[in-house]
């Protein structure tokens, strides 16, 4: 049987580090679901440091392919949120400068190559993205009214969607990063 989380993971895991003031971070991959996420991001003794860039699947997916266990590919749903660390204070400007274009663009090219190179998935049908400024505040609201939460942290993300084959190969992923930004 093909568990898309798995396979997610080992794809990720060969995401090079990205740069975050001066210092090395590696993505942090987790899924689940918009309250996983929440209760993620609101723990206290997970270091705020130790959290970004997220990557988080979102697992409320369609997921399309034989149920036998000789299925050889199964189709997903892809929703990803990926995420940084961000400042209320910035404008939309400071944040293109500070978040976007050093961390999460990078980022997203980066999984766009992971998915196409890894030999494990493969793209169906056109991608989509979304930027959000300040994700917090619409994930705060969903926090306070349905989970009684107060959110501590301030983010900008992107959102990708795409449709996703995955496979049951189980040879080495080899992927070569080349950052464009």
């Amino acid at each position: 049987m093909i568990i898309p989380e798995e396979i997610l993971e080992k794809v990720f895991d060969t995401l090079p580090e990205i740069t975050i003031a001066g210092i090395d971070h590696q993505c942090f991959f987790n899924y689940g679901t918009l309250e996983e996420l929440i209760l993620l991001l609101n723990r206290k003794e997970t270091k705020q440091e130790s959290r970004y860039p997220l990557i988080w699947l979102l697992t409320e997916f369609k997921e399309t392919g034989d149920i036998d266990n000789h299925n050889k590919t199964t189709i997903i749903d892809l929703k990803l949120v990926l995420a940084t660390f961000s400042n209320e204070a910035y404008t939309s400007k400071e944040s293109l400068e500070t978040t976007f274009k050093p961390i999460l663009f990078p980022l997203l090219q980066n999984i766009v190559k992971a998915l196409d190179q890894s030999g494990r998935t493969q793209r169906k049908k056109k991608d989509e993205t979304v930027r959000y400024k300040f994700y917090k505040k619409e994930l705060k609201e969903i926090a306070e009214k349905q989970f009684n939460i107060i959110l501590q942290d301030t983010w900008d993300a992107i959102r990708f969607e795409c449709t996703l084959e995955l496979n049951d190969s189980q040879g080495e992923i080899r992927i070569i990063y080349k950052n464009n930004f």
